[in-house]
């Protein structure tokens, strides 16, 4: 018999050995009562998580106010909304994200005479918000315990001054409404 078949029937013999049982032997280990699950241990960064959270629910209602406002500028508007979706869902994937105005509102009637439409917002407000977003954030992302949070943090916090600084050029270009 040459080495190469022996190698083969070895580990074949080897292999099925391992999948015999015998009746003496104790039952499998998954048979066996299992310890209760383990009680995971408190998000040290909950509280973290929720003051983000709210901030960004915050500016997602802010940009929805603001699309009504100024339809010339929805396009650019509703990226940076898509964006705050986004990191709501990074920090508080669990959390429901509230219901968009309803279609019937027009953006010639005063969004606040709706509810789904919250106050009026300037750009001015807008970028303000998000300044202000970007500096909890920078503050938020040295608190962190949690490295991906704070790495989430660190990629929020630029993205909003990002923001800040588009919607501030919009005024520099002349055309908003």
């Amino acid at each position: 018999m040459d080495r190469r078949s022996f190698l083969v029937l070895s580990a074949t013999a080897l292999g099925l050995a391992g999948c015999t049982s015998d009746a003496d032997e104790p039952a499998p280990a998954s048979t066996a009562p299992s310890a209760p699950e383990p009680i995971p241990a408190p998000d040290p960064d909950a509280d973290l998580r929720a003051r983000v959270a709210a901030s960004e629910l915050a500016l997602i209602a802010a940009y929805r106010s603001a699309i009504a406002e100024f339809p010339r500028r929805a396009d650019e508007l509703q990226r940076f909304l898509d964006q705050h979706v986004d990191h709501l869902a990074r920090v508080a994937p669990d959390m429901a994200l509230p219901a968009a105005p309803s279609a019937s509102a027009t953006p010639s009637a005063a969004p606040s005479a709706s509810p789904d439409a919250g106050p009026a917002v300037s750009l001015q407000d807008l970028a303000d918000a998000e300044s202000a977003a970007q500096a909890q954030h920078v503050v938020a992302c040295d608190s962190a315990q949690n490295p991906a949070l704070a790495r989430d943090l660190c990629l929020m916090a630029a993205s909003e001054a990002q923001h800040a600084a588009v919607i501030q050029s919009f005024g520099r270009r002349r055309t908003t409404t």
